[in-house]
């Protein structure tokens, strides 16, 4: 937070070395008005220690009547040899003229594709989208595809053991979404709204 460092830590069975800083990309800061809503999302490794995703909120407008800001996606390479980022590629979400906020982010198992999601608000309604990125491509950010999404809003994701990814839903909704086939490329991939109920309990 307010820097743009990455610190990588060497666990062994001897201990904790490190860490190895990276510096690079974006420094996610107070807005204008001292909002630290830019803190808002998530990081994770891919299974195969090779890629770093991140999402994080950008204000576009920041004022005491107004907020709009766009999602930000943002993808690194890792070398788990050196601990050292690098390669970074990154895809603005949003027209500017809503509130989006990065939230999600999750892995298919293979690390083909990189999930992400927002959660703000799109005509005044709350309500979130799913994107999916190709990272095998060249130009894995030209690849964004919609895959899901809708109200209530979602948030965090986390691939089970069973290969699919589960996604939180907000606002008091007693279910989780779920995409059943994270490595089919595109709407193949299964994105169901309401994959596992929660009886009655709610999801956040």
């Amino acid at each position: 937070w307010n820097n743009n460092n990455y610190l990588a830590y060497l666990v062994t069975c001897s201990g904790v070395e490190g860490p190895v800083t990276t510096s690079i990309g974006y420094t996610p800061a107070p807005d204008a008005t001292g909002s630290t809503v830019s803190a808002i999302g998530c990081m994770k490794l891919s299974r195969q220690g090779t890629h770093m995703a991140s999402v994080w909120t950008d204000p576009v407008v920041s004022t005491p009547q107004v907020f709009q800001s766009l999602m930000i996606v943002v993808l690194l390479d890792f070398n788990a040899m050196t601990g050292t980022f690098s390669n970074l590629r990154s895809d603005a979400v949003g027209p500017g003229t809503d509130i989006l906020k990065g939230y999600g982010v999750e892995w298919s198992p293979s690390g083909r594709f990189l999930y992400v999601n927002d959660n703000g608000l799109v005509g005044g309604m709350a309500s979130s989208s799913v994107y999916q990125y190709d990272v095998q491509d060249p130009d894995p950010m030209s690849t964004r595809t919609l895959v899901g999404g809708g109200s209530p809003a979602h948030g965090s994701m986390q691939l089970a053991p069973n290969g699919t990814i589960y996604i939180a839903r907000l606002n008091g909704a007693q279910y989780l979404a779920g995409i059943t086939d994270p490595d089919v490329a595109g709407s193949g991939c299964g994105y169901v709204n309401a994959a596992v109920t929660l009886g009655g309990v709610p999801s956040t």
